[in-house]
C-alpha cells in the first residue's frame, strides 16, 4: 500500500495561525498523522548541533500575545503636574507584573510572562498621552495559560489606575501546548536513528521548553510529532566544535546573528523524510 505525503512548508515568520488556516482550508482531510520540524538551538544550550530531537508528550508550550494600551494626559515636561504621566503607569506594570512569575505561580509549575515591546513619546521633553506595552506569555497547561492572561489584565488595569490613569489589554490568542503523539514518536526515533545513529538522536530532556509553535492544532483532530534538529550552535555548547571544526559558535535562535549550519541541512532532511515515509 502506497501511502500518500502531503508537504506543508510553512515560513514560521509570516503568520502564527498557519496551522489554523491551512485546516480550514481543508489540507488535513484523509490526513492520517501529522510530522513537523521546528530546528534550532531552543531545547537546551548544552546539545551540540548535528542532534535530533524527538520526545513523546508535551514538548513547547502554549504562546500567546498581549498588548496593553496605557492612557494617561500628555503635557509639557516641564510641568509634569499638569498631566497623568504613561510612562510612570507603564513602567509600574513592567515592574508588577514580574510578580505574577515570582509569587503566584509555583516553582514547580512551568509560566513566562516576558515584556519584548515598550513605545511611547516623540519627544525628550514632552510626557505623552498613550503607551504601547506587548509581550507574550507561555504555559504547559491550560488554567496557567488563562490565569496568566487573567492577572495581565487585571495588574495593568488596577496599576494605571493608581497613577490616575487607565489601561485596556488585548490578548492574542496563539497556539495551545505541543504535544507529541508517544507512538509517533517511537516511530521517528527508530527512523532517524538509522539515519544519524543512535549517538546523534536524543529521545528524553528534562523538561519541554518554552517556546511554541502553531503545528499544536493539528493535535485536535491528529496524531502529530515534531522533531527539533539542533541545527545552530548556541554560544556556549559550539565553542568546543568551534575549535575541532574551524566553524564560530553562534548566538541563540531568533537574535540577528544566529546561523544554521549548512553541513547538517542533508542530516536533519534525510531523518525527517525517513520518519515520514515509515
Amino acid at each position: 500500500q502506497l501511502n500518500t505525503v502531503k508537504p506543508d512548508v510553512k515560513d514560521v515568520h509570516a503568520s502564527t495561525m498557519d496551522a489554523e488556516i491551512m485546516i480550514k482550508d481543508g489540507a488535513m482531510d484523509g490526513v492520517d498523522a501529522v510530522f513537523g520540524q521546528h530546528i534550532g538551538s531552543i531545547i537546551n544550550k548544552d546539545i551540540p548541533a548535528g542532534k535530533v530531537i524527538i520526545t513523546p508528550g508535551c514538548c513547547m508550550a502554549s504562546f500567546d500575545r498581549f498588548v496593553i494600551h496605557v492612557k494617561g494626559t500628555g503635557c509639557h515636561g516641564s510641568t509634569p503636574e499638569k498631566g497623568t504621566d504613561p510612562i510612570t503607569m507603564a513602567s509600574h506594570i513592567v515592574i508588577n507584573l514580574q510578580e505574577i512569575i515570582a509569587r503566584e505561580v509555583s516553582a514547580v509549575k512551568a509560566a513566562v510572562v516576558t515584556i519584548g515591546y515598550f513605545h511611547g513619546g516623540v519627544a525628550y521633553n514632552a510626557i505623552p498621552s498613550e503607551v504601547e506595552i506587548e509581550g507574550t506569555i507561555r504555559a504547559l497547561e491550560e488554567p496557567m495559560r488563562q490565569y496568566l492572561a487573567k492577572r495581565i489584565e487585571e495588574i495593568a488595569k488596577s496599576t494605571a489606575a493608581t497613577f490616575r490613569g487607565t489601561a485596556e489589554v488585548e490578548m492574542d490568542w496563539g497556539a495551545p501546548p505541543v504535544i507529541n503523539n508517544d507512538e509517533m514518536a517511537a516511530l521517528v526515533t527508530e527512523a532517524a536513528k538509522e539515519v544519524v545513529g543512535e549517538e546523534d538522536v536524543v529521545s528524553k530532556v528534562p523538561a519541554p521548553n518554552m517556546a511554541g509553535e502553531d503545528f499544536a492544532y493539528y493535535l485536535c483532530s491528529h496524531p502529530v510529532l515534531v522533531q527539533d534538529p539542533q541545527d545552530l550552535i548556541s554560544a556556549e555548547a559550539g565553542n568546543a566544535q568551534k575549535q575541532a571544526e574551524k566553524e564560530p559558535a553562534a548566538p541563540a535562535l531568533h537574535t540577528p546573528s544566529s546561523f544554521a549550519q549548512s553541513f547538517q541541512r542533508r542530516l536533519r532532511s534525510s531523518s525527517f523524510c525517513s520518519g515520514v515515509i515509515r
